[in-house]
């Protein structure tokens, strides 16, 4: 059983390098929105996100002594990085695109991703998170490029469209 659970672990890892190789490979070379299309739903990136908060949960829940396993773990969280990173770059490639059908389907998925309050705190989250003995130089690379990106097409978006925030209001207490 413990083979069976790190093999499925390795997968999720396998999967998350290899979508964003390929979505990578796609983009740069001959953008083809049928080749990626699956990979650039909803659901592929609510999964990332998911798997992107499993990852950040295993590191918090740690001991500070297990070093090296945080760093095993800040080594799928990069991976989970580096695919959202490129699933919003394959994202903003559809949305320059000049079929108004690709980029209805691009606005849905945008909307989506803007108006959902996990989505908007991701970066935060993780450059707050961020500590050098765990985290390789190139994650912090990717990190900032991907909250770049983020905030680059949250900005262009809010240009066109009106974007409500609701916010978390927090209970005070009454003093006695």
């Amino acid at each position: 059983k413990q083979w069976y659970q790190r093999r499925v672990r390795g997968d999720e890892t396998f999967y998350l390098w290899a979508c964003a190789f390929f979505m990578e490979f796609n983009r740069i070379h001959d953008f083809k929105l049928d080749v990626v299309a699956e990979t650039l739903s909803i659901d592929s990136f609510s999964y990332i996100l998911q798997i992107t908060f499993k990852f950040h949960e295993e590191i918090k829940s740690l001991n500070a002594k297990k070093v090296e396993v945080k760093k095993t773990w800040a080594r799928r969280l990069h991976n989970a990085v580096r695919t959202y990173r490129e699933m919003l770059e394959n994202l903003n490639k559809m949305l320059s695109w000049r079929d108004e059908k690709i980029k209805g389907i691009a606005n849905v998925i945008q909307n989506n991703i803007f108006y959902q309050q996990e989505y908007r705190e991701l970066p935060t989250m993780l450059l707050k998170q961020f500590e050098r003995r765990i985290f390789t130089r190139s994650y912090l690379t990717d990190l900032v490029e991907c909250t770049h990106l983020y905030i680059r097409m949250l900005d262009l978006y809010t240009r066109e469209n009106t974007l409500i925030v609701q916010e978390t209001k927090k209970v005070k207490k009454k003093k006695k």
